[in-house]
């Protein structure tokens, strides 16, 4: 029991330390975007500020978006959707942000962040 509640104490201290920490902010760089590492994509986070202020993905077509963002985590329908962020700790997933975007006449007409 004392080991549950030492478990619950410490994802939730984890948990509150996530929401307030500042990521830095980077330029978008696809070379940067499209590197992975042992946690991921250890970039996308820091670049998704730019991208989503100064980067115009709306309107653009499956094609372009798929030359500027590489090709996607998954898609689903109308929805391509590109992994941001994951924190895990152990085999458990904690937190995931993810880049939505839906694509409707062959052109982006929605982006979303999904956390």
């Amino acid at each position: 029991m004392k080991k549950i509640i030492l478990i619950g104490l410490i994802l939730f201290g984890y948990a509150c330390q996530r929401e307030t920490r500042e990521v830095p902010q980077i330029p978008f760089d696809k070379a940067k975007w499209d590197m992975t590492g042992e946690n991921g994509y250890p970039y996308r986070d820091n670049m998704l500020s730019d991208l989503m202020d100064d980067q115009e993905l709306k309107g653009l077509t499956r094609e372009k978006l798929f030359d500027k963002l590489g090709q996607p985590t998954r898609t689903q329908d109308d929805y391509v959707y590109y992994r941001i962020l994951e924190q895990k700790l152990g085999f458990a997933t904690l937190h995931t942000k993810t880049l939505v975007l839906h694509i409707e006449n062959d052109e982006v007409n929605k982006v979303l962040i999904h956390e």
